[in-house]
This record gives structure tokens, sequence and C-alpha cells, in this order.
């Protein structure tokens, strides 16, 4: 059975067909015969030199958008896409040549900030914080300190957060009224409160100097020991006698 060859007296590769080793004629290689097939040169390429304007011909020329300048829209989901709503390589070399010009140039300070969303500012004049709030740096007009402006967080261009003195803390929280006592001495009988000074007062009430410890002779500290010891017995001569 001889098979059946295509009419075509020369065979040409069809770049832009779907099938591969298509001819220009639509008939593949091996349906052309031997003298078509010799017509060209080995492995069916054309001898001659191809034009390059007749070559890009051929190809398939995709359709470009007709925006002039490429910017993208920062708040489009989708991720290269331009203002005008195509993507980037939707986009002629020309526009995207205008637009990278653009984005390589200086942007003037104002007219970026306009562009941003501004926050609203809650109208209170001074922040202070709600002690009986339950929330965290709530302020007593019932915002946030988030919510307030510059002018509100600091009085007179002074930052709520200024350091405080530590001595003048210190002194606010241990000043308190001292006893005339001059020596704080322990009252070790049983019935008084634990701590207690001789003069009925606690060891809080009484000054650094009088809680500063005092050496003693032997016979003071004997006579002490003595009279606690009394005092203690219920045997002290001093206290029957009145004095």
């Amino acid at each position: 059975m001889q098979k059946q060859l295509a009419s075509c007296t020369r065979y040409k590769v069809n770049l832009a067909a779907e099938k591969m080793g298509q001819c220009m004629c639509g008939s593949l290689k091996a349906e052309h015969s031997a003298a078509a097939l010799a017509a060209c040169d080995d492995k069916g390429k054309v001898s001659k030199t191809v034009d390059e304007e007749e070559l890009r011909a051929t190809f398939v020329q995709r359709e470009k958008v007709s925006c002039v300048k490429f910017v993208v829209n920062l708040q489009s989901a989708r991720f290269g896409e331009c203002q005008c709503g195509s993507l980037r390589t939707d986009h002629s070399a020309a526009a995207l040549k205008a637009g990278k010009a653009k984005a390589n140039a200086l942007v003037d300070g104002a007219e970026l900030r306009k562009t941003f969303v501004q926050k609203e500012m809650a109208s209170c004049p001074k922040y202070a914080v709600n002690m009986l709030s339950s929330r965290f740096g709530e302020c007593t007009c019932g915002l946030k300190r988030s919510e307030h402006t510059a002018e509100a967080l600091g009085a007179d261009g002074k930052s709520s957060a200024n350091l405080v003195d530590s001595d003048a803390l210190h002194k606010k929280f241990t000043s308190t009224e001292t006893v005339e006592c001059e020596l704080f001495e322990i009252d070790m009988r049983p019935e008084v409160p634990f701590g207690q000074c001789l003069c009925g007062e606690t060891r809080q009430k009484h000054s650094s100097a009088a809680l500063q410890p005092r050496r003693r002779g032997s016979k003071e500290a004997s006579m002490m020991a003595k009279e606690i010891i009394a005092m203690a017995t219920g045997e002290c001569d001093e206290c029957d006698a009145g004095s």
C-alpha cells in the first residue's frame, strides 16, 4: 500500500502552528515527499535568512492597555495591579518606564501626609489616668491614651511620663510624726504589745536618733536588769513606796 503524500512542493515549518513540525500548507513533515523535503536544508530548516520583521509578524502579539504610566495600587488585593485596574504585564514598556521614573522621584512630605488616613482624636484637652477604671490606661474622659492628641498627653510641652524625684518621693512616704522619746527601749512586760517602747509608743514613731543603740556601763545594765526582774515579779519596792 502506497502512502498518500501532500501535494506541497516545498516543506516549510509553520512557527505559529499548534502541532510540532507542521508545514505552512497544513500537513505534517511525514506527509511530504522527498522532493518537497529536499527543497529545504537539513531537518527542514530554510536555507535563506529570515527577516526580523517578518519573523515578528508570525508571533502572537499581546494587546497592551492604553495606560501611559504604571503606578502600583497599594490598596488593591491583587499584587502588581496598577491604579488603572490592569496588571503590570498588561502595560507597555513606555508605561513601565514612566512609572519607574515617578517612583524614583523625591516625594514631598506634606503631599505624602495628605494621602494618609487621619486617625480621629478625642477632644479631651488633658489626659489623666482613671485609677478606678477596669481598662488599663483609660482617661477620666472615658477614652484610651492612644486616642488623645500630643497636646493632651503633655501639659505645656512636658510629657506625663516625667521622672519623679526619688528623694522627694521617699520623704513623702516616710515622713511621719515622731515622739519626744530620746531612747527607744523595748518594754519586756508580757501584757504590753510586742515592740512597744517604755514610753508607751511603737518603734515606728521614734526618731532615727532614738533608735540608735547607746552603750551602757556594767552598773547601769545591772540596775536595769534588776528593775526588769522586779517589774516582772511584782516585787518593786520603789513602786510600793509610790516614788
